[in-house]
């Protein structure tokens, strides 16, 4: 019963980013017929709109049942919209679902097998790590004291102040949403639910930045993939993006240094390629703001990572007025990092 309960969760918040990711796609009129694709855009939109939910409920001390109640119904509308919109784009993709497997059969078996195998590997891992127990005791706590960030994870007791380190860090505060409102341990959200759910979107964009460098071409995007699952397989030391991704993926850092980085390394290359790039644009936006909810680390990892990109496209392509979608990236992670170096000087405090 237990396995069944996880996997209609699990499906359920599956449900709910392809119905984030399939309004915008259909917003901008995009010509993608890719359920993964939309599910994977999903994914983004909804962790950065849930920052914006999530924060001004912690600074407002209300209880966990509220932010629950209002993230929930606010989820349940952004479905019901996409079930009536969104309706047509996937029967149209699902109609070309038999030529696309046609196409590529036995290189997609090998991606299944390889996509399959990392989730396994996160399902069978244990990890009791200070990082293990600060990502599952933050949100099993604010489920047992239905609170945001009052108490210390670690020991339970009452804090007399936020801690800006993990203020703006709300991803375990979703995990606490989802753990609350289905009546959950947040252990099975925080570390069996939640990571299968990364190492599928984070597959779905290694295929995604496939399709641009093999020019479309499915077979080697699909082997591309499968080297990326080799390369992370055999680079298991303790501080590349492979060691988070299979070995600590609950942790927000796994977010950022595979799946955002990823995002980001897609949107750029699309931009340059010129292809829908106010669509790119508005996803790299918010690619950027997902990436404040996972980790405190994006304040500084993110503003690199766009201006390697974007900032290198932009100078490139000579468009010099796409700087202002270069801060407009950059804002949310340097006001976090301004932020976070007040409070470590003193100068700022957060007292509850």
């Amino acid at each position: 019963m237990n396995i069944i309960i996880i996997g209609l969760i699990f499906l359920f918040q599956i449900l709910v980013f392809l119905c984030f990711g399939s309004l915008f796609v259909h917003f901008f009129k995009q010509t993608h017929n890719s359920i993964f694709f939309s599910l994977s855009c999903g994914f983004f939109i909804n962790f950065a709109l849930f920052e914006l939910f999530a924060l001004p409920c912690t600074l407002l001390r209300l209880p966990l049942t509220f932010l629950a109640v209002i993230w929930m119904a606010f989820s349940c509308i952004i479905v019901l919209l996409a079930i009536y919109f969104c309706r047509r784009d996937w029967k149209s993709a699902i109609m070309c679902s038999p030529k696309f497997f046609r196409e590529s059969t036995w290189t997609l078996l090998i991606l299944f097998a390889s996509i399959l195998i990392q989730m396994l590997i996160v399902f069978t891992h244990m990890d009791n790590s200070a990082d293990a127990s600060y990502y599952v005791g933050k949100a099993a706590t604010d489920v047992y004291k239905n609170s945001l960030g009052l108490f210390n994870p670690y020991t339970g007791a009452e804090l007399s102040r936020f801690n800006v380190r993990y203020l703006f860090s709300c991803f375990p505060d979703y995990n606490a949403v989802i753990s609350k409102f289905f009546n959950l341990h947040a252990l099975k959200q925080a570390k069996v639910i939640m990571p299968q759910i990364i190492i599928l979107v984070t597959n779905i964009l290694y295929y995604q930045v496939g399709m641009i460098l093999t020019e479309n071409n499915r077979k080697k995007s699909a082997l591309f993939v499968f080297w990326i699952f080799l390369i992370n397989l055999y680079s298991n030391t303790i501080y590349t993006s492979a060691n988070f991704l299979l070995l600590r993926t609950y942790e927000g850092k796994a977010v950022l240094a595979n799946t955002i980085i990823t995002g980001i390394i897609l949107c750029c290359l699309q931009i340059y390629r010129g292809k829908s790039p106010l669509f790119y644009k508005f996803l790299l936006f918010f690619i950027t703001l997902s990436s404040v909810t996972f980790s405190s680390s994006s304040m500084l990892i993110v503003p690199l990572a766009v201006s390697a990109g974007f900032l290198t496209v932009i100078f490139i392509k000579k468009q010099y007025r796409s700087l202002g979608w270069y801060i407009l990236y950059t804002l949310p992670n340097l006001m976090t990092g301004f932020i976070y170096l007040l409070y470590t000087k003193g100068i700022l405090s957060f007292s509850i």
